[in-house]
């Protein structure tokens, strides 16, 4: 038997276990699943959506943005608006996202729609920008 570790002779990608243990540290990692807590304590809607506000547009008010598809604060889409109004959550009405505090309503009710539906902040967060692997981490970074 050798003098050295099972966990010295794994080899693991380059700063790996570095990555680990800023994960720990901040509480997203349990038993290898990302959890909703955000520094030891758990994250509410309040908190994710300043995330978001972050990430999205530094907490500026703007219309469209740079990808033609979201808009304002939250990088709300439309897709997300029929979606809600497809469900019942959101009125059949006309909707503009431009709006403040349209664009802060909508982004709170489709939030609250994919917690429901994906079971915890982390996932509702993937889901609300599905086309970047690495959203939800970013989200979670400009929470702290």
């Amino acid at each position: 038997m050798s003098d050295t570790s099972t966990a010295e002779n794994t080899s693991f990608r380059p700063g790996f276990r570095a990555h680990m243990k800023r994960r720990v540290r901040r509480g997203t990692l349990l038993l290898g699943f990302a959890v909703s807590v955000h520094l030891g304590r758990a994250t509410d809607l309040r908190d994710v959506l300043s995330g978001i506000e972050q990430v999205e547009s530094t907490g500026r008010d703007i219309g469209l943005h740079r990808d033609g598809v979201t808009y304002g604060r939250y990088g709300v889409t439309y897709m997300a608006v029929r979606e809600l109004q497809r469900i019942g959550w959101l009125a059949k009405t006309p909707v503009d996202l431009r709006d403040p505090k349209t664009n802060r309503r909508v982004a709170r009710l489709y939030l609250e729609y994919l917690k429901k539906r994906y079971g915890s902040w982390w996932h509702a967060v993937q889901h609300y920008n599905p086309r970047s692997k690495t959203y939800a981490r970013k989200v979670w970074a400009a929470m702290d």
